[in-house]
């Protein structure tokens, strides 16, 4: 079993709790995203400016519809990225882009936090209609 330790860099404020995130970790230089943790969001979102820094090719990505609390927004997706999260890694996990950069602030959802924590359910059928 995997223990994740919140290092608290960033205090609560408002009661929100927040994570490092680092995209492509095994690359020198990739800044750390500070990310608010959402347990209602599923995947990663982060901003295209974000993606571009950590070297993420948006010519893979994958246009999807999702749907948020101010509606509905077309996201690129990109499958299988390594991440590392509050220092654990590698992780592999799905990430939504958003290329209109208004994706603020950063968010990790659910997948990422199960895959952190490993706590042995089975998260495959989780998101199917």
């Amino acid at each position: 079993m995997t223990t994740v330790t919140y290092s608290a860099s960033v205090p609560y404020a408002g009661y929100r709790p927040w994570a490092d995130v680092v995209l492509n970790p095994a690359t020198p230089g990739n800044p750390t995203l500070k990310c608010l943790v959402d347990t209602g969001a599923d995947y990663l979102q982060i901003n295209a400016l974000d993606a571009t820094a950590a070297g993420l090719s948006l010519a893979r990505a994958t246009p999807v519809t999702v749907s948020t609390v101010a509606g509905t927004a077309t996201l690129q997706m990109l499958q299988n990225i390594t991440v590392s999260i509050e220092g654990i890694s590698p992780i592999t996990t799905d990430v939504l882009i958003d290329t209109a950069n208004r994706t603020q602030p950063l968010i990790v959802g659910r997948l990422l936090l199960l895959a952190a924590f490993d706590l042995g359910f089975n998260v495959q059928a989780w998101l199917r209609t």
